[in-house]
């Protein structure tokens, strides 16, 4: 399976949001196929985004709205800027195209 980078980055913001639920978060993305460097790597990441002063959540959306675009599984006229386009929807669409 390829790496479905938006979902590392938003696996990786549960983390840094609920510190306690770090382990569990790490194992239900090694069961989903992330592996542990990854995650890691993500986690520093999120991290360094959030300490510039930017939504991680913003970050993530827009990681996942990329993502589509460049993978086809978002139409290239998808508006960033709806409302309709949430990152739990945007994930499911991610999620559709990297299990296919």
């Amino acid at each position: 399976m390829t790496l479905n980078r938006p979902y590392t980055f938003e696996l990786a913001a549960m983390a840094l949001a609920d510190p306690g639920q770090q382990d569990d978060i790490k194992a239900l993305a090694e069961r989903n196929g992330v592996g542990p460097n990854h995650f890691e790597r993500a986690v520093l990441i999120v991290t360094a985004i959030g300490a510039s002063g930017e939504r991680i959540e913003d970050f993530v959306r827009r990681e996942y709205i990329l993502d589509g675009w460049l993978h086809g599984y978002l139409p290239l006229d998808a508006s960033p800027n709806g409302t309709s386009l949430t990152t739990w929807k945007l994930g499911q669409f991610a999620e559709a195209h990297y299990r296919s």
